[in-house]
């Protein structure tokens, strides 16, 4: 498992990304399988939707916090 607090700027805290991440510590971190995993990216501007931004991107300059974090 792979944890990123919510003030990091990955794709793993982003709204934009639709990969499989889990909400942990009352919203200050997002869990993670590992740092390689893939996601779709909905943002269209940094990945492709059928590629999928790795989880631990940190270069898109459409970066939104996920909503479920504080």
């Amino acid at each position: 498992m792979k944890y990123y607090s919510n003030g990091n700027r990955a794709c793993a805290t982003c709204a934009n990304w639709g990969g499989e991440r889990a909400v942990k510590l009352n919203g200050t971190q997002v869990e993670v399988r590992d740092m390689n995993q893939r996601g779709p990216c909905y943002c269209r501007n940094h990945h492709s939707v059928s590629t999928g931004g790795e989880v631990s991107c940190f270069v898109c300059s459409n970066y939104q916090k996920w909503g479920a974090l504080r």
